[in-house]
């Protein structure tokens, strides 16, 4: 199977262009990997073996940075081929190790990459000229993404110059690997920036069959709007990439109707903000549905969102046309009664608006760490409440009755767990919402 192949079957069979980034930077892991894992070598695995578990199913590609597990030292390779072996096969594995050297030095280059990590893609440098490109031409399972157009600003510095009659040097780039690709066996794709949306189809036009690795949706920016309108008449495969972030959510009540509480953990190129609120009167599904909501409003970049719920109301109302059926009816259901909640789910729609949002049915309560600290801020709020009015408090601490949980999970995914790419971040948001009923 040659590369390009690969990367179609990889693309159709996930649905997805997603290159899920990693990037793991220590100072940033979750304190969770941090206190539960001593070196650092096993806080680097763990973590992405578990960005790979969380986000196979939704993914065509990962894109491992070397620069992260070089610096572990002697023992970076190991565990950099040890989360290589960790991929699916059916996924497409780009060795982000941004490589610019010519001869020998670019044979041994290949042969660590190929041979060594068997990875089917590897992104190279070629401003040494583009002999950084002939060892790695001999083979049509393997692939090359070349910097063409990147998103950083010190892009200015060089490919944006003119450069022998183009208007700017990735320009030149593009139309010699067009002329390249002819005699290449690998593939030569480009490294585009989604922030150079307004120059990249200059770009892109002169190799318009070569692959696209794209960087710098969300936090540096880039336009998901403007992107597409670039690549429309584009034949390559695009894989991008978006800012990384994780939400946690948690919605309780106690009584339906009564008192409730929603958390939220917001995470961040690791970095952690816990947020929470509450109402003093309204119900299990309001609190499910202002969970998804805060979430998704805590995401003040246009992401890819992907949302894990075992909710069964709101993954049918996304899924099965049921919110489409309840507008066009003026919102009533099918029993011709009105939709409860009304207001909710259009901030919901609207808190959506601007992100491509999917949705995936879960198995609720699994036990994760977060989804616990979620639930503790959820309860907190709802006992805040609670304690404002004794009536409230005082059954509650005299009954030995056991109390019900109810969670869901959403993941947010803008592309990838911490995706770098020239300084890039992107990647997957997760978040849970658990409600919490004592009876």
């Amino acid at each position: 199977m040659t590369f390009t192949q690969k990367l179609r079957s990889a693309v159709a069979s996930s649905g997805s262009t997603l290159c899920v980034g990693l990037d793991p930077n220590l100072s940033l892991l979750p304190k969770s990997v941090k206190r539960d894992l001593l070196d650092p070598e096993s806080q680097v695995s763990f973590f992405c073996k578990s960005v790979i578990d969380h986000t196979q199913d939704f993914c065509a590609a990962y894109k491992p940075n070397l620069a992260f597990f070089e610096a572990l030292g002697a023992s970076g390779l190991e565990i950099f081929e040890e989360v290589v072996h960790h991929i699916p096969d059916d996924k497409i594995i780009i060795a982000d190790a941004k490589r610019g050297d010519i001869s020998t030095t670019a044979e041994h280059y290949k042969k660590t990459f190929y041979n060594q990590f068997n990875v089917d893609a590897v992104t190279l440098n070629p401003l040494m000229g583009f002999e950084t490109l002939d060892a790695f031409t001999e083979d049509d399972t393997k692939g090359i993404y070349v910097l063409a157009l990147t998103s950083n600003p010190g892009a200015d510095d060089f490919l944006k110059k003119p450069f022998e009659g183009f208007d700017m040097m990735a320009q030149y780039i593009a139309s010699e690997l067009e002329k390249r690709s002819n005699s290449s066996k690998a593939h030569l794709g480009m490294v585009i920036g989604a922030t150079q949306a307004e120059l990249s189809k200059s770009v892109t036009d002169l190799h318009k069959k070569g692959s696209l690795l794209i960087p710098g949706i969300g936090a540096q920016g880039g336009s998901i709007e403007e992107l597409a309108t670039s690549l429309n008449e584009h034949e390559g495969i695009p894989l991008i990439n978006s800012s990384r972030g994780i939400v946690y959510t948690d919605g309780a009540c106690s009584g339906n109707p009564g008192p409730g509480g929603w958390g939220a953990i917001l995470i961040w190129n690791g970095k952690e903000k816990e947020l929470s609120g509450g109402d003093p009167a309204t119900t299990n599904n309001r609190m499910e549905m202002k969970a998804v909501i805060e979430a998704l409003k805590a995401m003040k970049k246009p992401c890819h969102v992907k949302i894990h719920s075992d909710s069964a109301l709101i993954i049918n109302a996304m899924t099965k046309g049921w919110i489409e059926n309840w507008q066009k009816k003026g919102w009533r259901k099918a029993d011709k009664k009105p939709v409860e909640n009304k207001e909710l789910w259009e901030e919901m729609l609207a808190a959506m608006k601007p992100h491509k949002v999917s949705w995936v049915k879960v198995k609720g309560h699994s036990g994760l760490e977060l989804n616990e600290r979620v639930d503790q801020l959820a309860v907190a709020e709802s006992l805040k409440l609670k304690m404002k009015n004794k009536n409230w408090v005082l059954p509650i601490l005299n009954s030995n009755r056991s109390k019900r949980s109810y969670f869901h999970t959403i993941k947010l995914a803008e592309f990838g767990f911490h995706f770098s790419g020239n300084g890039d971040h992107c990647g997957v948001i997760s978040a849970v919402s658990n409600f919490w009923n004592m009876k």
